[in-house]
């Protein structure tokens, strides 16, 4: 697996929006099962958008998202394209929100656009909880797809952080057609939907992806990744043991590096409201993330070997500001070795399943920070 073609999956979503939890569980868990990643925020999907070259689409957790059109037009094109599409939390709302609007054209959301307030109405407010371990019983529809997943159960626990709800009216009227709600919590709110004739048509409020690991992977996400390696005309490994030519990965690891970065004060500004991120083409076997303060000051990146065996990228290839500003590469958080190129650029070697987080700072900014190590192509960092 290592070398040869892998699926190829879209995250439509906001990076790290709201301090997400998901978003640090789904980025390391991908590789170890075998699948590329990348990213796509929401604010940049327009019709224009070639959502072709993908074999699967998840709206990830985040909402409110930037733009709630750019969400819509994924989950059309995976509706109408047959391409599998899961969403989970605020994705669930969208594939509810998407088919009303573009298929049964609900006088509701006849101004629906880039955020929720013409519907504000019909949302009933929810209680939300820190707590990503909190669960609840849920029903499923005897019979669907979902159930199908559980091996035929219709009584299940799993964990919900925010318990949202709408107007039952609505939501009645918005599943008149193919779209059929497959999960109820106690109170007979919706939790799931599904397209049943889709190859994988599926989304929940409640979070899957939070309790799935490597080697013990929840039946929802197994379901949608056997379907992703479908459309890539590749066989699905089982996912009850580590995939194979797949790095090994410390998803808490993982999430305590970004949190090193992004609670940092001399950094949180690359993580607040206005910032912006771009997933960018980096050498095979790496995934690298830039993000950018709103005022261009801070420049980060974040590079994952996503790869089963070591990687070099050069970081000047991916934060040209530091020639542009005069300014050193610092580490900032993660594991990796530095070292020098035979035309002496810097570079830097991650082992497999390994992240590192680098930065660019303006010398004028005042905002360099003094804590920081300056990247000078020798040692460990």
């Amino acid at each position: 697996m290592s070398t040869a073609r892998r699926p190829l999956l879209a995250l439509v979503g906001d990076q790290y929006n709201h301090e997400e939890p998901a978003h640090p569980r789904i980025e390391p868990l991908m590789p170890a099962l075998g699948v590329d990643t990348q990213w796509i925020p929401t604010s940049e999907i327009d019709d224009s958008t070639d959502f072709t070259r993908f074999d699967g689409i998840w709206v990830v957790p985040g909402a409110p998202y930037h733009a709630l059109q750019g969400v819509h037009r994924a989950i059309r094109f995976a509706r109408e394209a047959k391409t599998p599409l899961l969403g989970t939390c605020g994705g669930f709302y969208s594939a509810v929100l998407e088919y009303a609007q573009n298929v049964l054209h609900l006088a509701e959301t006849a101004e629906l656009g880039n955020d929720l307030g013409p519907i504000e109405k019909l949302i009933i407010p929810p209680t939300c909880t820190a707590d990503n371990t909190n669960r609840v019983s849920l029903f499923l529809r005897e019979g669907s797809r979902l159930s199908e997943l559980y091996g035929g159960r219709t009584e299940i626990e799993e964990i919900l952080q925010c318990d949202y709800g709408m107007v039952q009216e609505f939501l009645d009227a918005a599943t008149q057609g193919d779209v059929r709600f497959s999960g109820w919590d106690k109170g007979d709110a919706p939790r799931a939907l599904e397209i049943t004739d889709h190859p994988f048509f599926m989304a929940c409020l409640f979070q899957p992806e939070l309790s799935s690991t490597p080697g013990a992977v929840h039946p929802i996400v197994a379901g949608f990744l056997t379907a992703i390696y479908t459309a890539a005309d590749l066989a699905a490994p089982d996912f009850t043991k580590p995939v194979a030519g797949a790095p090994s990965v410390d998803l808490e690891g993982y999430e305590r590096i970004l949190n090193s970065v992004r609670n940092d004060p001399r950094t949180r500004a690359a993580f607040a409201n206005g910032s912006t991120f771009s997933q960018i083409d980096i050498d095979a076997g790496l995934r690298a993330v830039t993000r950018a303060s709103s005022d261009g000051d801070i420049r980060l990146l974040a590079v994952q070997n996503v790869s089963a065996q070591p990687r070099t990228f050069t970081p000047d290839a991916c934060l040209p500001q530091a020639q542009q500003w005069g300014t050193p590469i610092m580490f900032l958080s993660g594991a990796m070795e530095s070292g020098t190129t035979e035309a002496d650029a810097l570079a830097c070697t991650l082992e497999p399943g390994a992240v590192a987080w680098l930065g660019v700072f303006p010398a004028d900014s005042g905002t360099v920070p003094p804590g920081f190590t300056a990247l000078t192509g020798q040692g460990t960092a």
